[in-house]
């Protein structure tokens, strides 16, 4: 029995060298292939963060959270690109990204982003709650509940402006004037409607038709969601049904959104084979977007408004509608955003990567994407219909839109909606000046004429609007310095020999004002 037994660990034992051996061989073989199909230095570079993470579990003070050591360097890798637009989503921030895109979700009911390492809002959807609160497009967030958010993340900002209904939170904003405000929102479901009207009905549905008597439409876009080509698009064939000749689309404050929306609201306007977009990446093949020949409103005369918040989507829209001639653009110069993100899943399931994988051109050829030193980018309106608006004027057009709910301007209109009017009562001159573009074009024939030039006014717009954001900047760190040395030196400096407090400006008593060695 005793041989019986040592015969069986024997083979046991050649089996198990075989299988080990066989691993090893294995391995190497891989590692072989993975050094000969990746760039040269990939495993050098893998083999040093494999040490450090080593290094950290074996030897750190505390025990170190290995996965929160793993999203870390992800993130790192991430973060190094300098590209606010390229993000990490771990399974609860994908979640939460699927449901902006969706268009129905817990929170505050704003779009952000990230602008000079400090959250923006782009908008704050109409009726939500950080519209009622008083939030403004372009607003700079300070703090969230008293968190500093310099340097914080997309996903951090969601995870805290995220939660349950009814709940609050506290948000510091800096508005584009550089002033600031305290504001305090009560969170909500928040269902985004993509496409509004001129003005909301009681019953809350919307009124489109802008000037019955010329039959001109106002359709506003809000971003291009999952449900918004198909809800404009069931608005435009009821107005194509009742006559429409005239249509203003404004993507002002619009955000952007999905790609195929861009090309599918394009496609509304433009007759088939008509370029939309161009793609352009590192490693991917150039890709051109076209229009398909399901064109519903091939010749309608259609004015877009654009501003300096109409981003992404917003902007080949835009510029696809002002290369092919089709649209006459009124407003300002749009934001510049022209990159491509696509949503990468993991394959672990842990997450994915929204990874900026290529840049956009308009049909001209032009790159949409705002780059370091470049004096021109995204979208200009058409010559002479550079509507200037300050931050102030936005700001009072913006509560002026916001008092609308409660206090209806159309009430006591006993007339016809005129530019004028527009300009009186909703203080919108930019939407004065599509209306009345639009009037223009189908009494004349023509747009309106003029041998004004909007690029050195542009230019210089553009510039005034940095320079702005300079000085709020500053501003904001002269304050957070003052705010520190006050808490550091809360009273009076005391003289050392007398022991009385120093008027501002003057020197302790005996005190040297020279420098001492």
């Amino acid at each position: 029995m005793k041989e019986h037994r040592h015969e069986v660990n024997r083979w046991h034992r050649i089996i198990g060298e075989v299988a080990l051996l066989a691993v090893v061989v294995a391995l190497i073989l891989n590692i072989a292939f993975y050094a000969w199909a990746r760039p040269a230095g990939i495993l050098r570079d893998l083999g040093s963060v494999v040490s450090v993470r080593e290094a950290l579990m074996q030897g750190y003070v505390d025990a170190p959270e290995q996965d929160a050591l793993t999203e870390a360097a992800i993130r790192g890798m991430v973060d190094s690109l300098g590209d606010p637009h390229t993000t990490y989503f771990n399974a609860e921030q994908l979640a939460s990204f699927n449901e902006h895109v969706q268009g129905e979700y817990t929170g505050i009911g704003a779009e952000i982003d990230l602008q000079d390492n400090r959250l923006r809002i782009v908008q704050p959807f109409e009726d939500s709650p950080a519209w009622q609160a008083g939030v403004l497009p372009g607003d700079i967030v300070l703090e969230i509940d008293g968190f500093d958010t310099e340097g914080i993340s997309i996903e951090e900002s969601q995870r805290r402006l995220k939660g349950k209904p009814g709940t609050q939170v506290t948000l510091l904003v800096r508005h584009r004037d550089g002033q600031t405000a305290t504001l305090t929102i009560t969170r909500d479901t928040i269902t985004v409607a993509t496409v509004r009207g001129y003005r909301r009905l009681e019953d809350g549905g919307q009124t489109y038709m802008i000037d019955p008597d010329h039959q001109i439409a106002y359709v506003q876009l809000t971003q291009f969601g999952d449900k918004s080509l198909d809800e404009l698009t069931q608005v435009l064939t009821d107005l194509k049904a009742q006559g429409l000749r005239g249509l203003i689309l404004d993507l002002r404050d619009n955000g952007g959104g999905l790609l195929t929306g861009a090309q599918g609201v394009s496609d509304l306007f433009l007759p088939g084979g008509k370029t939309v977009v161009t793609i352009r990446g590192r490693i991917s093949a150039e890709e051109v977007l076209e229009t398909s020949d399901k064109t519903l409103l091939p010749d309608t005369p259609l004015v877009v408004l654009i501003n300096e918040q109409s981003a992404s989507a917003s902007e080949i829209v835009a510029g696809a509608l002002q290369d092919h001639d089709r649209a006459y653009i009124v407003g300002t110069r749009s934001y510049g955003k022209g990159s491509v993100q696509q949503v990468m899943d993991l394959q672990d399931g842990s997450g994915a990567l929204k990874l900026t994988t290529a840049r956009w051109y308009v049909p001209s050829g032009r790159l949409i994407h705002r780059v370091p030193g470049a004096e021109r980018w995204g979208v200009d309106p058409s010559p002479g219909a550079y509507i200037a608006m300050s931050i102030d004027d936005q700001i009072a057009m913006i509560r002026r839109r916001r008092e609308a709910v409660s206090d209806d301007p159309y009430a006591g209109l006993s007339g016809p909606v005129t530019p004028a009017w527009i300009t009186e009562h909703l203080l919108d001159p930019q939407l004065a000046a599509a209306l009345g573009a639009a009037q223009t074009r189908l009494v004349d024939g023509n747009w309106p004429t003029t041998d004004e030039n909007n690029t050195d006014t542009i230019r210089r717009q553009a510039e005034v609007e940095s320079l702005r954001r300079q000085q709020s900047e500053l501003a904001e760190a002269l304050a957070e310095v003052e705010r520190r040395l006050a808490d550091m030196v809360p009273g009076p400096v005391i003289d050392d020999v007398t022991g009385d407090p120093i008027p501002e400006g003057d020197t302790p008593t005996g005190g040297d004002t020279q420098e001492q060695p």
